[in-house]
Formats: structure tokens, C-alpha cells, sequence
């Protein structure tokens, strides 16, 4: 199997199909959606790489994660003075304004980030860094598994 195939038909490959397929997509939503499947493909990651990327998307406590920049660009993107918004009435450029602060307040909302934030503090422990043999069963920590050295050196 395809490391590309292991997306196709999840929730994941297909949101990340929507947000690349069609004429209207922006480069730039196209390069996070490459961004995305490239983290959800990656064969070599260990539990250290997982929790960094928990904390990098959505577990920093003063939004300053991927989801904080996603909501400080739907703010930028809908200020009143945003350029690209200047053809649009006044009100409906202060409609939009409002709507964008309410978008980015709930995406900058501390709840939000409990769960990964949760997620990341289990895989600080020793379970999480340990590896075990896949022959002789042995746990080690600070390794990623595979097989051990005494087992390789039989």
C-alpha cells in the first residue's frame, strides 16, 4: 500500500481533497493541506515528534500554535481596513469584522487546547519514552523500538 493511500477515505483525506481540488483553492491553503498530509504521512515519527507537533498545532496556551495563526489570519483577513474588503459598504465591512474577532476568539479559546494539551503531557512520561523489542519483548527507554541490540547481536 501507498504511503498515499493510508488518507484515502478518512475524514482526514478527504477534507485535505477538498482543500486541494478545484480552480478557486489558494496556493496558500494548498501548501498547508500539503503541510498536513505530509505530517500525517510521516513513517518515521516517534512520540517526541507526535507531542512537539500536538504543542506546534494546537496546544500552546497563549495560542501561538498553528490554530492561534489560523485565527489571527481570519482576523487580518476581516479587519474593516482589510484592502481587498474597501469596494463593500462600511457596515457590511464592520459585519465581516465582527464575525472574523468571533471566529478568532473562539479558535484562541483555552478549551480548545485542554485536549492536546492533555495528549501532550501523557506522552512526557516514561511509558511514552520507551521502546520494546519485537523480539524479546524487553522495554527500553529513550528508544524508539525496533529490535534490540542483544537480540540484532544473537
Amino acid at each position: 500500500m501507498a504511503a498515499t493511500d493510508r488518507l484515502d477515505g478518512t475524514e482526514l483525506g478527504d477534507c485535505l481533497a477538498d482543500l486541494t481540488t478545484g480552480s478557486n483553492i489558494h496556493p496558500g491553503v494548498r501548501t498547508i493541506a500539503a503541510g498536513i498530509r505530509t505530517i500525517a504521512e510521516d513513517p518515521t515519527l516517534t512520540p517526541t515528534d507526535v507531542q512537539l507537533l500536538l504543542a506546534q498545532l494546537a496546544a500552546s496556551p497563549d495560542a501561538c500554535d498553528t490554530v492561534g495563526a489560523i485565527a489571527a489570519l481570519i482576523e487580518h483577513l476581516t479587519t474593516a481596513t482589510q484592502p481587498a474588503l474597501n469596494p463593500l459598504p462600511a457596515p457590511l465591512r464592520k459585519d465581516i469584522q465582527h464575525q472574523g474577532e468571533l471566529a478568532a476568539w473562539q479558535l484562541r479559546d483555552p478549551d480548545l487546547r485542554t485536549h492536546p494539551a492533555t495528549a501532550c503531557a501523557a506522552l512526557d512520561t516514561p511509558a511514552a519514552n520507551s521502546g520494546q523489542c519485537s523480539v524479546c519483548g524487553g522495554t527500553f527507554p529513550d528508544w524508539n523500538g525496533g529490535v534490540c541490540d542483544a537480540c540484532r547481536n544473537q
